[in-house]
């Protein structure tokens, strides 16, 4: 059975009564292992090369246990290694958490570590490592306050970030300079104040900013969704926001127009002016908005502001 193992799962495993708290040196044996799943347990540690002959090891569920740090050598034969989930662990340094996965650099694509109470988040390694992950899901339960450039060092090829319920309140204006791929940009139930800097994520088509705490979103400033060279199907989520103030020139932009819907609740609708309204219906003929369905009457004002005039050119 070792010998050709492929698949197995030890969820939620009870042995006297009690949850599983450590894995046997056995795990680490079995060779042709593809696929684990340890999730729903109560392991606190793993051994220093606790998968160590597991060089076929591809994907690891280890979800919802009570790690709070992992060995520089616990992975160090998993070379193979493209899915790995962390979540609901106790987590609290995110650059330990990616040192220890370093062996699988080459080959992760995607990391799960959500409902970690993480303190602190940096990019330890130089911009050659992590090439290939395209999917980071690091939301939920932890305190990280502020993102610069330098969070996101070497993650070039990310396509999805979710980031949400984290208290950021600060992002840095070239904090998504180096992430050309990203499609897919998650930072609800934060405490931003104002719609980051997008203009280097010309492939972003996703962005959700809903339920900033405490009313921190208050204002759209102008030129807000400015995209340099676009695809211009860009979605964004500004709901349970309760918007005050949006600029005249919150949706210009000299460059193609992004926006293909916009998703507002009744409360921040407030805030918009018929020439908002009527430019972003007429910024692409197939742009589509809940907010504006029963508004239609706007549709047919005439409006002359220098907006109009701006985006015509």
């Amino acid at each position: 059975l070792r010998a050709s193992l492929v698949y197995l799962v030890v969820s939620d495993c009870m042995l006297n009564e009690a949850k599983l708290t450590a894995l046997s040196a056995e795990i680490g044996t079995l060779t042709t292992l593809s696929t684990l799943d340890l999730s729903n347990n109560m392991i606190s540690k793993l051994g220093d090369n606790q998968f160590g002959n597991c060089t076929n090891l591809e994907s690891l569920n280890l979800n919802f246990n009570q790690l709070s740090m992992l060995s520089k050598r616990t992975f160090i034969n998993t070379k193979l290694l493209y899915d790995v989930k962390l979540s609901s662990n106790n987590f609290t340094r995110f650059d330990d958490v990616l040192e220890a996965l370093s062996p699988a650099k080459f080959a992760l694509k995607s990391l799960e570590i959500n409902k970690n109470p993480f303190v602190t988040y940096s990019i330890p390694l130089p911009p050659s490592e992590f090439i290939k992950l395209d999917s980071l899901y690091i939301s939920d339960g932890g305190n990280i306050q502020s993102l610069s450039i330098s969070s996101f060092a070497g993650l070039y090829k990310l396509d999805e970030l979710y980031m949400s319920s984290q208290n950021i309140s600060s992002i840095d204006s070239n904090a998504f300079n180096l992430m050309p791929n990203l499609r897919t940009l998650s930072l609800s139930g934060n405490r931003l104040s104002k719609v980051p800097n997008l203009r280097k994520l010309a492939n972003l088509t996703s962005l959700v900013l809903s339920n900033q705490l405490d009313g921190a979103l208050k204002r759209i400033d102008g030129f807000a969704f400015e995209i340099e060279e676009t695809s211009g199907m860009l979605r964004v989520d500004l709901t349970k926001n309760g918007i005050e103030s949006v600029d005249r020139h919150a949706f210009c932009t000299k460059f193609a127009k992004p926006l293909t819907r916009l998703d507002l609740d009744a409360t921040s609708m407030l805030a918009m002016s018929k020439c908002h309204l009527i430019q972003l219906a007429r910024a692409d003929d197939n742009t589509t908005l809940d907010v504006i369905k029963n508004n239609e009457a706007a549709f047919s004002q005439v409006c002359n502001c220098d907006w109009v005039l701006y985006a015509s050119k």
